[in-house]
């Protein structure tokens, strides 16, 4: 296994995922518009509502916003208005794709993509108050329209991974903060036009063909009284990437370089750089025979390698669910302690994982019934630094316990999804 092949595919899934941008949202525009076509009786009822609405950028001004959100409270008879989101710009995602594979050098290219990308993002975002002042910290710049600056930039020898990693993007959105928004952190008035018109204009050679540059989407949460908007408002911070695993990716990769990752995690990140794939364990579906294929399948479903445990359930596991839970299960598996499952909702994911998770459990059982009495599992081990009776945290538990015989410790299981 090889740590900095390890590094450099968790650094390549960390920007994949960084630049990975929310959709522009004419969706919320859209689902706005089917909620205000309801009933009186229905609205009378509501507690709270997401409002959003397209609008051209230079209508944008204090006296609009404030008159648009008292005209929405009145017509749906809710008082307190939440904070406000306002997404300025709107381009095509196809073609800022076909933008990056150009800064890239790519000029010629087979694409063999079986569909191409239809929706649109936004250049930038921000929140204002419902008096009509910046809030700080909420400016956001397209990732994607600035990772396309940042290529066009670069130099010829530029590391790319550190070039559009998130530390740079978060570098440069703070020095665009303090150059539109100078005043204060917070309470700032409102200058979207004149920011927009700054960060259009710095960014604006890079931006495709198709540019709307006059198109804003405004959304906001409206609540029947404040109660409920501190029970129901969203408080996550406005972003326009998708980062859902950036900072888990991020965590791994400083474990890695302080050599603090266990030799399971980078087996299994490095997984597909080896040449020895018997070595792994790994069955080449594509290059094998069908002889040698059959081999190995009936390998792994040879009844020596079933799990002893089973989950309760008239259905039994797929054909190649079986052969994962057999592999997984197997101790003489040479597939590793960390292996993923994706899919779509309803393909049998739990169902596998289910099945892994009886067996720990009946396997660590098979060892735990060795002992006669319970107690004989267990080492015992006197706290030192409680503040209590002979270094105890709690007077109740007197010691911590370790089992005697670590290979129960194997049948433990992390699952996160």
């Amino acid at each position: 296994m090889n740590k900095q092949n390890a590094l450099k595919i968790l650094n390549y899934w960390y920007t994949i995922n960084f630049l990975e941008q929310e959709s522009y949202p004419i969706e919320v525009v859209k689902k706005y518009a089917r909620d205000s076509k309801g009933s009186r009786k229905k609205e009378e009822k509501r507690k709270s509502l997401t409002v959003a609405f397209e609008k051209n950028i230079t209508d944008l001004d204090e006296d609009y916003l404030k008159k648009t959100i008292a005209d929405e409270k009145e017509k749906n008879k809710l008082n307190v208005c939440g904070g406000i989101s306002i997404y300025l710009g709107r381009f095509s995602r196809e073609e800022c794709l076909l933008e990056t594979s150009r800064a890239l050098g790519q000029t010629k290219y087979d694409d063999k993509r079986p569909e191409k990308n239809s929706d649109d993002i936004a250049l930038m975002a921000l929140r204002i108050t419902e008096e009509g002042w910046y809030v700080g910290g909420s400016l956001c710049l397209s990732p994607v329209l600035w990772s396309i600056f940042k290529l066009h930039n670069k130099n010829k020898n530029t590391d790319l991974l550190a070039l559009l990693s998130n530390d740079n993007y978060l570098k440069d959105i703070s020095e665009l903060e303090k150059k539109l928004f100078s005043e204060t952190e917070e309470g700032v008035p409102m200058k979207i036009v004149n920011a927009y018109e700054i960060i259009r204009n710095q960014y604006g050679r890079y931006i495709p063909e198709g540019f709307r540059q006059d198109e804003c989407i405004i959304e906001f949460q409206l609540f029947d009284n404040a109660e409920t908007m501190e029970k129901y408002a969203e408080t996550d911070i406005l972003s326009l990437s998708k980062s859902f695993y950036a900072t888990d990716i991020s965590m791994v990769s400083e474990a890695l370089k302080q050599d603090k990752m266990k030799s399971e995690m980078v087996h299994y990140c490095d997984i597909l750089n080896t040449e020895d794939d018997n070595r792994r364990g790994r069955i080449d579906l594509v290059r094998n025979t069908p002889d040698a294929l059959k081999a190995a399948v009936d390998e792994i479903l040879d009844i020596n390698n079933a799990p002893l445990g089973k989950w309760p359930s008239k259905y039994n596991p797929a054909l190649m669910q079986q052969i994962a839970i057999n592999l997984q299960t197997n101790p003489n598996s040479p597939m590793g302690n960390v292996f993923s499952v994706n899919g779509p909702p309803g393909t049998g994911k739990t169902t596998l994982l289910k099945e892994i998770i009886v067996n720990n459990i009946v396997e660590r059982a098979v060892l735990l019934a060795e002992y006669e009495n319970p107690d004989d599992a267990f080492d015992r081990h006197p706290f030192v630094n409680g503040n209590g009776k002979g270094g105890r945290y709690d007077q109740f538990v007197p010691c911590w316990c370790t089992f005697k015989n670590d290979k129960i410790n194997d049948y433990g299981i992390l699952v996160a999804s």
